[in-house]
């Protein structure tokens, strides 16, 4: 009986009541005295690192009252606490933001205290639609006589949370303050555009250069399918530099003689500058007269559209805040409109030029005036190396007078500036 009692106890995982009968081998767990079953106790709980009943409550309370004293302490009810941290330093920076209706009335009154600086910190602090729906709940409970006080950071996003569309009223102040400058800076980008485009259209040396290099394309492709074109597209300026002469080139020639043509682009400016006297006296570059090129080729596809597009949306922001009061903005929308539009349509005059249709291309300044500023840059290589040579030639021939008058200079057998003979 003992070893069936033993048996059915072991098989157990922990203590179960067992039947007391009168063939039980044990009695009562009151036959162990009171020290012997505190003794056993306390090594039971040291065993099995447990901790007595009363213990674990006590330890549950002084949680619940460390929460408690933590809550009361700033911990925050209504949102996160990251959130509530962010908020806490950016605000930090400053001072007035510990009264929260007083900024609420600098933003509805639009107060010159806003600056750059404390708008940028209240567009971070702006509440979400979440934190909105909350703070709104809150505002509508019944039961606020029992809610725990809120902590700084959520006061001031409920005080921020009254005024109505907080986001669009901060961007329109921000717009405001920085009207003048956007407005500048957006009505020099269209200036440098469009005196780009006035230059390239309205320049004879570009238009004597573009001539010359279809007729000498067209010379090269003559008896093919490519020969007496009418014209050829933008990027194929780039490629003259690839198409190589083949005139053989003296290894004696000075360091400073013009060496003949190496590729197409330089047959093109020799002809196109043969009787120039201009190029000759060192009084001409193309890199001057196309100055604004270089400027407006930084302008990428689409940006001043997008900028255009962003100003006009703000200035009618700010009608809608009735914070027009804050800047001209009649005068100065009207000013840029008509920028908008004269550079608008000038460039499509250019894209036209260069064989690019307006309404179905897609380049924009950048595409265009940066192949038109590379073939510019190696006119003018050639021509310095061209000037460098006349002027080389002519500090020769004054020494060679006044050494001996009767000595003629010898001819060079390389290619001279300016000849149509060596390349064909």
């Amino acid at each position: 009986m003992k070893k069936k009692l033993v048996t059915n106890t072991l098989r157990k995982i922990f203590w179960d009541k067992l039947p007391i009968t009168s063939d039980t081998w044990f009695t009562s767990v009151n036959d162990i005295d009171e020290k012997k079953r505190e003794q056993i106790r306390k090594k039971i709980l040291e065993a099995f690192d447990a901790k007595p009943p009363q213990q674990q409550k006590l330890f549950a309370e002084e949680n619940s009252a460390k929460k408690q004293r933590r809550q009361e302490h700033g911990m925050p009810k209504l949102i996160p606490l990251k959130r509530a941290n962010n908020i806490s330093i950016v605000l930090s920076r400053w001072k007035a933001a510990k009264d929260p209706q007083s900024v609420v009335d600098m933003i509805q009154s639009a107060s010159e205290e806003l600056d750059i600086d404390k708008l940028q910190i209240l567009v971070q602090c702006v509440p979400n639609e979440e934190e909105l729906l909350v703070f709104k709940e809150y505002n509508e409970s019944d039961d606020k006589d029992n809610e725990e006080p809120l902590t700084q950071p959520e006061q001031f996003l409920r005080a921020m949370s009254a005024i109505p569309n907080l986001d669009h009223r901060l961007q329109a102040l921000m717009f405001a303050r920085q009207f003048s400058e956007v407005t500048r800076e957006l009505r020099s980008s269209f200036e440098v555009v469009e005196n780009a485009c006035d230059e390239v259209l309205n320049s004879s040396d570009l238009r004597n250069l573009l001539n010359y290099a279809l007729y000498c394309g067209n010379v090269l492709n003559e008896g093919t399918i490519r020969g007496d074109a009418n014209g050829f597209a933008l990027e194929s300026l780039l490629l003259f530099t690839n198409v190589k002469t083949t005139t053989k080139k003296n290894m004696d020639t000075p360091t400073t003689s013009i060496r003949p043509p190496e590729n197409l682009l330089e047959v093109v400016v020799d002809a196109a500058d043969d009787d120039d006297d201009v190029i000759k006296n060192k009084q001409y570059s193309l890199r001057e007269s196309l100055k604004h090129c270089e400027h407006a080729m930084r302008f990428a596809r689409g940006e001043l559209e997008s900028r255009y597009d962003t100003f006009r949306k703000n200035t009618e922001n700010l009608k809608k805040e009735r914070l027009e009061h804050l800047c001209d903005v009649a005068k100065e929308r009207e000013s840029v409109d008509k920028s908008a539009v004269r550079v608008q349509e000038k460039f499509n005059r250019l894209k036209t030029f260069v064989g690019k249709p307006s309404e179905t291309s897609g380049e924009g300044p950048e595409e265009i005036f940066t192949n038109i500023w590379l073939f510019v840059e190696s006119v003018d290589r050639r021509r310095r190396r061209t000037k460098e040579k006349h002027r080389k030639d002519n500090s020769n021939n004054t020494g060679n007078k006044q050494n001996s008058p009767q000595q003629t200079t010898p001819q060079t057998p390389h290619y001279a500036s300016g000849a149509n003979t060596a390349w064909i």
